[in-house]
Order: structure tokens, then sequence, then C-alpha cells
């Protein structure tokens, strides 16, 4: 089963800014006091994986929009399955 494009987005920008999050808290944790190494990790690895699955959503949600504006399914439809044309104005002799 496909996951929707905001989803997927949002798991990859939390698996990519967690990770790097979770080795930059290494790095510090070792440099800092090494028996406590592993709460950095979770300290800097844990915000940093929800700032990207924020980010994620938001920019799968963008594009997301923009495919479906793009091809035209944001317009409204007709039973038939044609597209019912936008109107400019709103009189009813003019076709506008």
């Amino acid at each position: 089963m496909a996951l929707p494009l905001p989803l997927r987005a949002a798991l990859l920008g939390a698996a990519t800014l967690g990770l790097v999050g979770g080795l930059i808290g290494l790095l510090l944790g070792l440099d800092a006091y090494p028996p406590t190494t592993w709460f950095a990790v979770i300290e800097i690895g844990l915000p940093a994986a929800i700032l990207g699955a924020l980010i994620g959503a938001a920019a799968g949600s963008i594009a997301w929009t923009y495919r479906r504006v793009r091809r035209g399914r944001a317009l409204p439809h007709r039973q038939d399955g044609r597209r019912t044309p936008i109107r400019v104005c709103r009189c009813p002799a003019v076709d506008c």
C-alpha cells in the first residue's frame, strides 16, 4: 500500500533530520561526558526528527496541492466527468 505524498515526505524528513541530529548528539555527548552520551543523542536527535517531520509534511502538502492543481483536479466537475468552466462574472446573460 502506497503512502500519500505528505506522509512519505514527513517520514523521510523525520528520518533524515533525526539521523543527523542523533549523530550530532553523539559527537557532542562524547565530547562533554561519555557516560551520558545516549541522553545527548536523544536530546538533540528527537527534536530534530520532529522538526524534520514538520518540514517534510509541509513540503509534501505543497507538492501534493501543486500536482492536483496542475492536473486540473482541483476544479469542480460535472456529473458526466467534464470540467465546469470557470466564470469570471456572475451575469447570466453574458457567457464570460
